[in-house]
This record gives structure tokens, sequence and C-alpha cells, in this order.
């Protein structure tokens, strides 16, 4: 009889442990980030695959949030090619990035969210550059060091004038 109160203690922890296991998998999945971007509870989310790119959408408030990869870049250097003029004909500025023109067009405002040391917030494409492609940005920084700071993915969504 005691061996079977055993077996059936080591049943009971067997299955405790592998429902754990499952939970742990299934909140791994869920994209932390996502969730506190959309800043949703209990809103559904749904991910959609396209040619280029990978779409959030809050079912709620129909917001769609894009993911490019964010660099840094800085003025007069020359490793760069930059200088304090942008394709838009207007010196650079803090608030300020470059974009493929095919994928965000010179005067896009968007809303950056993700980038380091609080630079979240609200950006307009002002510049292009050479290596400057698909679904990356370069934010424009004062210095270069600064610059060399941002190099990590981050989340864009296009506001509407």
């Amino acid at each position: 009889m005691r061996r079977v109160g055993v077996v059936l203690a080591g049943l009971i922890i067997l299955i405790i442990y592998s429902v754990a296991i499952l939970m742990a998998n299934d909140i791994a999945q869920a994209n932390p980030l996502i969730k506190r971007i959309l800043q949703v509870k209990e809103v559904e989310v749904e991910k959609i695959k396209t040619g280029y790119k990978t779409i959030y959408i809050d079912r709620e408030d129909e917001v769609y949030w894009y993911q490019f990869y964010a660099t840094g870049y800085s003025p007069d250097d020359p490793r760069q090619g930059t200088n304090r003029t942008m394709a838009s004909g207007r010196e650079v500025y803090q608030g300020s990035i470059a974009a493929d023109p095919e994928v965000l067009p010179l005067g896009t405002k968007v809303y950056n969210q993700g980038l380091p040391d609080g630079l979240d917030g609200i950006y307009i494409v002002e510049d292009t550059g050479g290596a400057i492609k698909g679904l990356r940005i370069d934010v424009f920084r004062e210095s270069k060091f600064k610059a060399l700071q941002i190099n990590c993915p981050i989340w864009i969504r296009i506001l509407e004038d």
C-alpha cells in the first residue's frame, strides 16, 4: 500500500511539473515587449508576416507597429559619409531620422519605441543613406559616441498628420 502512495505522489509531482513547464512556455512565447508597446492587457494581438515586414495589429484600436532595426549617425563623420545637410535640404537636428525612401518617404512622421537612453518619441524622416535599405533607420545624434550606442531592433508606428 505504501508503494502505491509513493507512486501516486510521484505521478502528481510529475503532472504538476509538466503543467508548470507548459505554462512557462506559453508565457515565454508571449512577447512582453509587444504588449508593453501596445499597452494592452486583454486585447487580442495578431501577428501578420508580409514580404518584408512583420506587422503587429492591436485589434482594439487598429494600431500598426512595424519592426525596424535602428542605428545612430552623427554629422561630420567621414566613415558614415554624413554632413550637416540632410536629403530634405534641412540642417540636421535632434528628432530627425534617415530611412529608405521606398519604405518611409521623406517627411513621414513616426513614433519610435524601443530606442536606448529614453529616446523614444516622435521623429520625422528627413534623410536617406546609402546603407539605409529596407527596414532600417538611422537616428541622428550630435556626437559620434552617442550615435554608436544606438544599435538595436525597435518598433515604429507611422503617424497621420
